[in-house]
């Protein structure tokens, strides 16, 4: 088992590096010209909003005091893995 704050740091890490890959794919999409801005302006959005939702349930873990961490870190895990396929998905589209 996994020591929640171990957990906590390594899962905000990942978030903190996944940010920077946001702001990175913004860039290159800048980059690109105005037109290809629009029409992925969508996808920039869905792995911000998905960042963002994933930071508000490492809080929830953050904030539980009792034994439920475990519960919701496996909700969390499933959450990331979903956040890799998508970031890698939007890496290749933005390479092209």
């Amino acid at each position: 088992m996994e020591k929640k704050e171990l957990y906590i740091k390594r899962m905000n890490d990942q978030l903190d590096e996944w940010r920077a890959k946001v702001d990175e794919l913004r860039a290159r999409a800048n980059k690109k010209g105005s037109d290809f801005v629009i029409k992925n302006q969508g996808t920039l959005d869905n792995l911000t909003g998905t960042v963002t939702e994933a930071q508000t349930q490492l809080n929830k873990i953050k904030n539980d005091t009792g034994s439920a961490w475990e519960e919701l870190k496996k909700g969390l895990d499933v959450a990331f893995t979903e956040i890799k396929t998508a970031f890698e998905r939007a890496s290749a589209k933005f390479s092209q």
